[in-house]
């Protein structure tokens, strides 16, 4: 069963992943599509982790990229200085990181 703290990193994940593909459909951006991919992809991993009883691994997987989704939208604005995408990317960045930095020290 899914617990409660899995579900910032599905969730996460699952938006991550769909960022990159509307970029992709809509931009043809395939940096966006695998930068997404991979991202989002270590946050399932994450909550799987945790709904596996495996919480610390989970949550540190977890805040780990969160922290790369945090990096890529100071970046994106830094580069463009436009507010979309990057502000909404920095936004869900900061605060998954937030919530697994708090669950990792929980956990440790």
């Amino acid at each position: 069963t899914m617990t409660g703290a899995a579900h910032t990193s599905y969730a996460t994940g699952a938006v991550v992943i769909s960022g990159g593909l509307y970029a992709f459909i809509y931009k043809k951006s395939t940096r966006s599509l695998i930068a997404s991919g991979l991202i989002g992809q270590a946050l399932l991993t994450g909550g799987y982790l945790i709904d596996k009883g495996q919480h610390l691994e989970g949550h540190q997987l977890s805040l780990l990229s969160s922290a790369f989704l945090s990096i890529f939208g100071i970046y994106r604005l830094a580069t463009t200085r436009k507010y979309m995408p990057a502000v909404p990317i920095l936004l869900l960045g900061t605060v998954s990181s937030a919530y697994h930095t708090k669950k990792v020290f929980e956990w440790m």
